[in-house]
């Protein structure tokens, strides 16, 4: 099972990188060892539709299929002169994908820019500080319904109680700040969620190559390894964010 993947590259018996692309990693898993590999690794992952890394990396961003083909019936993607060391005559040859070869391709290049999408808006939340340490973040569901429960009730809960206690202030104020917080982290990160998913919605709808190459041009520039057009230009607001990162 051939995969594309962004993270940290995996290297055990049962997964192979094939290739480093575009800042993530074709690999290959061997038969029956799903299970043995470390899914929740990845920052994200998927199962390629076919063809082989040679394949899909020769003819990535081409409109024809492209070879070298020998006076004796050899192919190959690497270029080749006209006449190598060996005296054999090489030509190079163009031809059409055919329809199973254009949708494996499409996969690919829609499967290779979702993944660069993922990297840019996760860089932008962590850049901008819009996720604080997994330790805070994973208090955050008590923090908002025990500040909920005391604007309502008037009765504290244990541990918006502490936070308060540790912080010096009263519950009140407490409340109030976890409220603010929760809603400027909506504000935000409600932003630069909806940017993401217009984006990579439109990148899964495209059903062929020529619209969906004329869109990664013009969203991503010619290198997506390092892209320079900012989607949309929305970069979230510094300040808000930089407060928003404080502790409450």
């Amino acid at each position: 099972m051939l995969i594309y993947y962004r993270g940290k590259e995996q290297l055990n018996g049962y997964i192979q990188t094939k290739q480093i692309f575009h800042g993530g990693y074709i690999a290959e898993i061997a038969p029956n060892s799903e299970e043995f590999i470390e899914w929740s690794a990845f920052d994200w992952v998927k199962t390629l539709k076919g063809g082989s890394e040679t394949f899909l990396i020769a003819n990535y961003g081409k409109a024809k299929v492209e070879f070298w083909q020998s006076e004796n019936g050899q192919t190959t993607t690497t270029k080749r002169p006209p006449v190598d060391e060996f005296g054999v005559k090489w030509s190079k040859i163009k031809r059409e994908f055919t329809k199973e070869e254009h949708d494996i391709l499409l996969d690919f290049e829609k499967t290779v820019i979702e993944g660069v999408l993922i990297s840019i808006f996760k860089t932008r939340s962590v850049q901008r500080n819009l996720f604080p340490a997994d330790f805070e973040q994973q208090t955050w569901h008590i923090q908002e319904q025990e500040a909920k429960d005391y604007i309502t009730t008037g009765s504290a809960g244990t541990f918006i109680s502490k936070l308060a206690d540790a912080r010096g202030i009263s519950v009140a104020e407490m409340a109030n700040k976890i409220l603010a917080k929760v809603e400027e982290y909506k504000l935000n990160a409600g932003i630069l969620m909806g940017l993401f998913q217009k984006h990579r919605s439109t990148v899964r709808n495209f059903d062929n190559l020529t619209d969906l190459r004329a869109w990664r041009v013009a969203n991503l520039g010619w290198n997506i390894s390092n892209p320079d057009v900012p989607l949309d230009q929305y970069i979230p607001p510094l300040n808000p964010l930089e407060k928003y990162q404080k502790n409450i």
